[in-house]
């Protein structure tokens, strides 16, 4: 009897561990952004039309804007986001190069949806990746002056502020046809000369970062689960 009493005060105790850091938030202010698709136009010779494509991006959903603008019916603000991002396509990666001085931004517009908006208006929200280095078959096309966009447009009901979304809007809610909603990565190679590729979204998935302590937790998880776990003895 005193054997069995005292594995369910373990188990009381997994169970009410795990209830707390169930409860504990996750670093919910930063968000890291999936992205997969094809491209749709291209004029380099190593993205070919519909190729596939993917990687992510992040965002800081506490950041304070470094520009922002407060009309009658719209609002706008532009923040830096966290050099952190990778595309995959066509056999080539694009990643942040960590000795460029240049920085990712984000620009948000948020229009009234009560307010009466002129023909076309959207709200947005549109990532300027910038400080990177490409590797792979599209190293030889891409030059030292170029950029990385991600656009989403959609009607004036998308946004409720300018602040960058916890969740970000599902894909069927924005624009989902091109240039409106869009990847696209531009060159100039020469005065005046612009090469690009874009490629059309077929899945975008936000999720919270989780804190970066709770995977030191996660080995005493494991051993606390065995010791929860009752053993049996052959007498």
């Amino acid at each position: 009897m005193v054997f069995c009493v005292t594995l369910n005060v373990r188990k009381l105790s997994l169970f009410a561990l795990l209830a707390a850091f169930g409860a504990l938030p996750t670093f919910a202010s930063l968000i890291r952004l999936d992205f997969e698709g094809s491209i749709q136009a291209s004029d380099f010779g190593s993205v070919s039309v519909g190729t596939s494509f993917s990687g992510d991006v992040y965002y800081d959903t506490a950041a304070a804007p470094f520009l922002s603008f407060t009309g009658s019916d719209v609002t706008a603000a532009a923040y830096l986001i966290p050099q952190a991002f990778l595309l995959n396509v066509g056999g080539s990666t694009v990643i942040p190069d960590s000795s460029s001085p240049d920085l990712s931004g984000a620009s948000v517009i948020d229009r009234d949806a009560s307010q009466p908006q002129p023909l076309g208006a959207t709200d947005s929200i549109i990532f300027q990746l910038a400080g990177f280095k490409v590797s792979g078959p599209l190293a030889g096309d891409v030059q030292t002056d170029h950029g990385l966009f991600l656009s989403f447009m959609g009607s004036p009901a998308v946004l409720g502020s300018v602040q960058l979304p916890e969740t970000f809007p599902d894909l069927g809610i924005w624009n989902n046809i091109l240039p409106d909603t869009s990847i696209g990565l531009v060159t100039n190679p020469a005065t005046d000369v612009f090469l690009s590729f874009r490629g059309q979204f077929i899945s975008v998935r936000s999720s919270a970062v989780p804190e970066p302590s709770y995977f030191l937790v996660i080995p005493f998880l494991l051993a606390l689960g065995r010791w929860a776990t009752p053993r049996k003895y052959v007498l």
